[in-house]
């Protein structure tokens, strides 16, 4: 199990009906399962027209469109449940990693630290991460006021535990601000949809009667893929995908006047203003170049956060249904279709 296993309080409300969602889960997903990129098609063509709640499907279809589960050539209903397994097992592994500190010597330098370095270069990535540590933990505090939800210690813990990991893997880029309002709308349009699973121990027997015959047991099957004592690594890996494969992690780089390099998200913005807008609406466009206003500022909310803080979150959930649908058919790298959100 992960850190936020069953002995952790985890709260019942603002649940879907699960009924509902094992049945359209069945429906939409079982009843296709001998043809996988059938099902990936369905579930694209289901959220780009924002059905995927309307449909009880959402945390699945994300799941596939952020490439979590794997839909290639090879994919089957028994290399999805192996895959599923794989990834829950290193992310608790991860993230029992996030509490240990093996570092040895001294910590103002001159002894040698457990990686048989010299010095204090150790001990200097521990403190730099005891100040992320600090700034997530204000900035989960401030996440989400207003939603109950958010106010759970569980809740709180996980998007914790999440940030931290991810500062930790990609340390170049690090924890910046504004990445826990993306981790935040993940877990409030997934959470949902996971259930206690009747099971603790998936064995090689039940998986076996599982892809032997998947729609008597889609039950069992939805427990599975939504599991609630998996919820957190299976978000940590959507929230990995997201930034990294499908390039939200640019939008936070910072600039460099070092090396004279222009923020990615400067270029973006310059990229939607002089090429994009002038087809859409010249009118505008001619209006912004004579106010010389700043791009960047303007659009920077917009794609940082994918509209989280500018529209209400329902309506937030199905622009993302729609966003990430387009990039799995399509994928850019660079959620391009954010371009064109933003215009319109």
């Amino acid at each position: 199990m992960s850190i936020a296993s069953s002995k952790k309080t985890i709260p019942t409300y603002g649940k879907q009906d699960i009924e509902q969602c094992m049945n359209n889960f069945r429906l939409l997903v079982l009843n296709n399962i001998e043809d996988v990129k059938k099902v990936k098609a369905n579930l694209i063509s289901s959220g780009k027209i924002s059905h995927s709640e309307k449909e009880f499907i959402r945390a699945f279809s994300w799941r596939i469109f952020l490439g979590t589960i794997t839909v290639d050539d090879k994919s089957s209903l028994k290399t999805w449940i192996d895959e599923t397994i794989s990834k829950r097992k290193q992310a608790r592994k991860l993230i029992k990693s996030l509490n240990v500190n093996k570092l040895k010597g001294d910590p103002l330098g001159g002894l040698v630290n457990n990686e048989g370095k010299k010095g204090s270069e150790g001990w200097d990535s521990f403190f730099n991460q005891s100040e992320i540590i600090k700034l997530i933990n204000l900035d989960v505090e401030r996440t989400m006021p207003n939603e109950k939800l958010f106010q759970e210690s569980y809740i709180r813990e996980m998007e914790n535990t999440i940030l931290r990991l991810f500062a930790k893997n990609y340390k170049e880029l690090s924890y910046k601000q504004g990445m826990n309002e993306v981790l935040s709308l993940l877990i409030y349009a997934i959470y949902p949809y996971y259930v206690k699973s009747p099971i603790d121990k998936y064995t090689d027997e039940i998986v076996e009667k599982w892809v032997k015959d998947p729609v008597t047991n889609f039950k069992e099957i939805y427990h599975f893929f939504h599991d609630e004592n998996e919820l957190e690594n299976d978000i940590y890996y959507m929230m990995e995908n997201l930034m990294m494969k499908l390039g939200l992690a640019k939008f936070f780089e910072v600039e460099n006047k070092e090396k004279n390099i222009t923020p990615y998200l400067v270029i973006r913005t310059e990229n939607i203003i002089t090429k994009k807008l002038p087809q859409q609406d010249k009118l505008m466009y001619t209006h912004f170049k004579a106010q010389n206003l700043d791009h960047s500022m303007i659009f920077q909310r917009w794609l940082k956060y994918l509209f989280k803080r500018e529209l209400p979150l329902k309506n937030v959930c199905q622009i993302w249904d729609n966003l990430f649908a387009n990039e799995a058919e399509n994928p850019t790298g660079e959620l391009i279709c954010l371009d064109y959100m933003t215009l319109y």
